[in-house]
């Protein structure tokens, strides 16, 4: 990951929002995708937001559903269905973008 340039040594901005975020008991920080090149003019993009449900929530296409029991002997094997279309902010002010990070 990029690195930020702190007080005392080059750390990530990953690990400098961890340190800045610990007293106010947000500690749950994960890098979960690369925003490598898709930023404006293709600098790298970061977001960050707090996983909660108050924040963000997952967008279910197609409600989950058990398909007919297949039998393989004694053994019953039950197939599960289900569609997301991945999760969504509440409210804009949600989530915030870093731009060349």
């Amino acid at each position: 990951t990029t690195k930020f340039t702190g007080t005392d040594s080059k750390i990530s901005y990953l690990e400098a929002l961890k340190a800045k975020f610990a007293p106010q008991g947000l500690i749950n920080f994960a890098l979960c995708n690369a925003g490598n090149g898709v930023g404006v003019e293709g600098k790298d993009r970061m977001i960050v937001y707090k996983n909660d449900i108050e924040n963000v929530f997952g967008v279910v296409t197609e409600p989950l559903r058990v398909l007919p029991a297949q039998y393989q002997g004694l053994n019953a094997i039950f197939n599960l269905f289900a569609r997301t279309a991945g999760t969504a902010f509440r409210r804009p002010t949600a989530a915030v973008y870093a731009d060349g990070v």
